[in-house]
């Protein structure tokens, strides 16, 4: 595959990281996944928009001639890429002598991107995935999609011990998010997720779950949803890009099974997959 690294398009192979460089040595860098539906981008201005809010989050700037939304789709076509996809693009503080303080002015960050084929676990979207809980020990500030991702390995792994898809993580019995998605649940017939702070990612994915429930007429709030609250819920949701709208079909603990998918997620999943293709493929 044919990866941008630092001002070339180059085999992926090729691609060779200074050991120097901050993002490796001290997680100084964001990052940020993008979808490409029948070749092209979906919502990739609003991912791009994050990830630029993310890089003045931690104060790191890019040349200002630097085009991210063409090299995203150059990176498409040069991979032959006509189909599903995944875009993956990181920038770290560039590489300088190891210390913590920024480097000097003038160093040049590292930009990175790479794009492959990439669908969803269609038997995931259709018959679910379990989730477990796990105690959110991140830092305070999850609202910034930083490279420095170690506690959700950790938390993954446990959910993979544990017999589940994904884990989400709780402070005390609120939930805040997975390890690479955002939770929703269904509660009473109204579609309901915690409210953006800095303990969430701002997700592209949620903000589209608002914008189809606002169509389809179906009631969707901002609330602090709590684990014994989702235990009790009538369906349950994980949103993101890589996972799209995929149900929950349960819980490890509390033990709780739904079913799914439940009758609200199937309306926004084929919502969902009617915006895909009206944006990415010119249908109505």
């Amino acid at each position: 595959m044919i990866a941008y690294f630092n001002g070339e398009f180059l085999p992926k192979r090729e691609v060779a990281i200074s050991p120097d460089d901050r993002g490796w040595l001290f997680a100084d860098g964001v990052y940020e996944v993008i979808r490409a539906y029948h070749g092209r981008a979906f919502r990739l201005e609003q991912h791009l928009a994050r990830l630029r809010r993310n890089l003045g989050e931690i104060a790191l700037h890019l040349p200002a001639e630097l085009d991210l939304s063409a090299l995203a789709r150059e990176l498409l076509a040069r991979n032959g890429l006509d189909g599903d996809a995944a875009i993956y693009v990181q920038v770290t503080r560039g590489a300088a002598a190891r210390a913590h303080a920024f480097p000097p002015p003038g160093t040049p960050p590292t930009v990175y991107l790479s794009a492959r084929p990439f669908r969803t676990d269609p038997g995931q979207l259709r018959d679910g995935v379990l989730v477990h809980f796990v105690p959110d020990t991140r830092w305070a500030r999850c609202d910034i999609k930083t490279v420095n991702l170690l506690p959700n390995v950790l938390a993954q792994q446990a959910a993979r011990d544990a017999g589940a898809q994904e884990a989400v993580f709780a402070r005390g019995d609120r939930i805040t998010e997975g390890t690479h998605t955002s939770m929703a649940a269904v509660i009473d017939g109204t579609v309901v997720t915690s409210p953006e702070t800095e303990n969430i990612l701002p997700s592209v994915t949620r903000a589209v779950l608002f914008d189809l429930s606002r169509e389809l007429g179906i009631p969707v709030r901002e609330d602090v949803l709590t684990v014994s609250a989702f235990a009790r819920a009538d369906e349950g949701l994980l949103l993101g890009t890589t996972t799209e709208l995929t149900p929950v079909s349960g819980v490890i603990e509390p033990a709780v099974r739904f079913d799914a998918p439940g009758p609200v997620t199937r309306e926004l999943q084929r919502a969902f997959y009617r915006l895909v293709d009206r944006e990415c493929a010119g249908t109505r």
